[in-house]
């Protein structure tokens, strides 16, 4: 399954939008009235730029703020995420801004998180010059791969848990092993932070999205992750997270029902043999019910195992 990274980027800017700015824009953040309501423009934004919502790997987010001194401004949050490199990207921005100001007539902040690999030498601006005009667009631009990871880990801001866990996911790349290491230490920074259960879930979720692992390493992931804390809530979880979780769980009791089986058989026969202890790995429910009900009145293992009774 490819990485997800466009899903987890809107929930959690809706949701977080001031420790958003507060992390990768703090001097933008410091201008803004936090008092005063915050809203969110997305169906404005589809309408005046539709490629900002529908386009491939992109999180757009059109914010309207109130400064300090009670102006109100528009600000617009472009988190590019593709995929591969795309020469026009600082045309697209300027583009965006000015639709927006056309409609509103109010000055726009363009905000760029540039969050791939390829984003190492993207020019923050756009401009031509023509007999005599000149045009000249610049708007600030994060790297999120100029972060150092430590000093991440180490930060009390979510978003730099979740710059970490973007990083995580690039480094990881199939990697699967390795992926599972640190999507559990970053789960677990989130519980040592001390924050509300809602809060903790919503990055929980964020970072299990993006980090996404093989079904069977995912379950075993979140059971793992369940057991270690008991402030977890299924509630809270995303539906793929809950999946994980439910068939971790019936894949832990049908691999109890088979060592009981196991068990059982080796007291009143003996050592297994090598291709039973393997039909007993393999089998289903099913299967391990009716060698169970076999068991009971079995003199020899072929009692149990005998071609009639094979699924």
């Amino acid at each position: 399954m490819p990485d997800q990274y466009d899903p987890p980027w809107k929930i959690t800017l809706s949701r977080y939008f001031q420790e958003f700015m507060a992390f990768y824009f703090p001097a933008a953040h410091k201008q803004i009235d936090w008092q005063q309501p915050i809203e969110f423009l997305d169906t404005e934004l589809e309408q005046i730029a539709p490629d900002a919502i529908t386009g491939p790997r992109r999180a757009d987010k059109l914010v309207r703020v109130t400064l300090f001194n009670g102006a109100a401004k528009l600000v617009l949050v472009h988190i590019e995420v593709q995929s591969r490199y795309s020469d026009n990207f600082a045309e697209r921005i300027f583009i965006y801004n000015y639709r927006i100001f056309n409609q509103h007539r109010l000055p726009v902040a363009s905000l760029a998180i540039l969050a791939d690999t390829d984003y190492g030498h993207t020019s923050p601006q756009y401009g031509y010059k023509i007999f005599g005009c000149q045009m000249h667009f610049k708007f600030p631009a994060i790297t999120l791969r100029s972060y150092d990871l430590n000093k991440l880990l180490k930060s009390k801001n979510p978003f730099a848990l979740l710059t970490a866990a973007h990083i995580q996911t690039q480094r990881t790349r199939h990697k699967h092993t390795e992926r599972h290491a640190a999507k559990l230490h970053l789960i677990t920074l989130l519980y040592k932070r001390g924050w509300p259960r809602e809060r903790i879930m919503d990055f929980a979720n964020v970072i299990g999205w993006m980090m996404r692992l093989p079904a069977e390493m995912e379950a075993a992931f979140w059971q793992e992750i369940k057991q270690k804390h008991e402030g977890f809530a299924m509630e809270y979880m995303l539906p793929f997270v809950r999946e994980a979780l439910e068939k971790g769980e019936a894949k832990g009791r049908l691999r109890g029902q088979a060592e009981l089986i196991e068990i059982q058989l080796t007291e009143r026969f003996g050592e297994l043999p090598a291709p039973i202890r393997r039909r007993l790995e393999e089998a289903d429910t099913e299967q391990l019910s009716r060698w169970g009900r076999a068991l009971l009145n079995a003199t020899s293992l072929n009692d149990v195992f005998s071609p009639a009774r094979r699924a």
